[in-house]
């Protein structure tokens, strides 16, 4: 398994038992893109049985767009949501009791065929990208529910 996705599973894991040790949840509600990057992620950690190996119980909520996520977080739906620190910044400035958990270090990558004759930044001037897949600055959200003043 990618050493990826065993940070995930640790990630998750850390957040999820720290969600229950405060808030005594048996279940942790995790909300994921119904596409997305962290719904496969979670799906291989379940077949290899590492939720179990973990002593988690993850309920996965499907949801259409990360948006749907931050609205599902928000009003209570779901305990955890992959979305930019940027997102978790504004909510807390605004008092909302989020805490933010790295989800990803990973930078983008141009990629070209070995055939292309772009070979630096400076061969893409004046020419179009496509973006297949940008996660801002992922992370894992949860709610804070524990003592008032607690980071």
């Amino acid at each position: 398994m990618k050493r990826s996705h065993v940070l995930l599973l640790i990630a998750v894991a850390f957040a999820s038992l720290s969600h229950a040790a405060r808030c005594d949840a048996d279940t942790v509600r995790v909300a994921v893109q119904k596409t997305g990057t962290f719904a496969w992620e979670l799906a291989v950690a379940r077949a290899h049985g590492l939720d179990t190996q973990a002593n988690l119980s993850i309920q996965i909520v499907e949801l259409a767009s990360p948006e749907a996520g931050k609205i599902a977080l928000r009003s209570g739906s779901v305990d955890i949501i992959v979305s930019d620190w940027l997102w978790v910044s504004r909510e807390r400035s605004l008092g909302a009791r989020l805490t933010l958990y790295p989800y990803s270090s990973e930078l983008g990558a141009v990629m070209v065929p070995n055939a292309s004759p772009i070979r630096s930044l400076v061969d893409l001037a004046g020419r179009r990208l496509a973006v297949a897949r940008s996660t801002k600055a992922g992370c894992c959200c949860e709610p804070r529910c524990g003592r008032a003043g607690s980071i």
